[in-house]
């Protein structure tokens, strides 16, 4: 917040130093300019800000085109309920059911087979979720 007046203050100063324009010329060699030549200068710097105004004027046309095509482009753009939730099937992928683990009373697994089985498809569920 503390820039603010000092940015203010330079932006001042440097415009404040700069040479004095008359109609685009600096100020002494304007004073040197005879009345033919300033007549021209006028009419090259008023020509100047007609093709200034044109431009900038083509330019918020072709802006304010765009805005509308894209406002009518989401206008006439379909609304969708198919919006996937986090337990809704993939739409690439296979429908898969959940089957049934099978257990056996002779498998015995160690306690990192277990750990890292769990893990493996906890990260399985969240790949495909």
């Amino acid at each position: 917040m503390k820039k603010l007046p000092f940015l203010l203050l330079s932006s001042f100063l440097l415009v404040a130093c700069g040479p004095l324009l008359v109609f685009g010329v600096p100020q002494q060699q304007w004073d040197q300019l005879t009345e033919q030549q300033r007549n021209d200068v006028i009419a090259a710097y008023n020509q100047r800000k007609q093709w200034d105004q044109f431009t900038q004027q083509q330019r918020n046309e072709v802006i304010a085109g765009y805005n509308q095509r894209r406002t009518a482009e989401a206008l006439e753009a379909p609304v969708t309920t198919n919006i996937p939730t986090k337990n809704s099937p993939h739409p690439l992928r296979k429908n898969k059911k959940p089957t049934a683990k099978k257990s056996s009373a002779t498998n015995t697994f160690s306690s990192k087979h277990l750990l890292a089985s769990s893990i493996i498809g906890s990260l399985k569920r969240m790949i495909i979720d």
